[in-house]
């Protein structure tokens, strides 16, 4: 029902904190400078939000958006969806 974990890379600590509660999960996700990351939603998860809007390509450094997969650059994210 929650993670919180982290790997240091080499350009900084890559972090990825939920907690799943009332099937509604909140997953913040620091990523470091000169850095990309996929974000890998699990199976089922709906109503996928960034910041409270529905994450688009080409938004708030948002480089890919398909099939429950998010590839984002360097910044703070902050995710929400449900998950029964």
């Amino acid at each position: 029902d929650h993670v919180r974990c982290h790997y240091d890379s080499i350009n900084g600590r890559i972090e990825s904190n939920w907690t799943k509660k009332d099937g509604k999960v909140p997953l913040e996700v620091p990523i470091p400078g000169n850095t990309t990351a996929d974000v890998v939603l699990p199976e089922g998860a709906s109503d996928v939000k960034e910041s409270g809007t529905v994450p688009a390509e080409g938004k708030d450094g948002i480089l890919y958006v398909e099939d429950g997969q998010i590839r984002i650059g360097s910044g703070h994210y902050t995710f929400t969806f449900n998950l029964q």
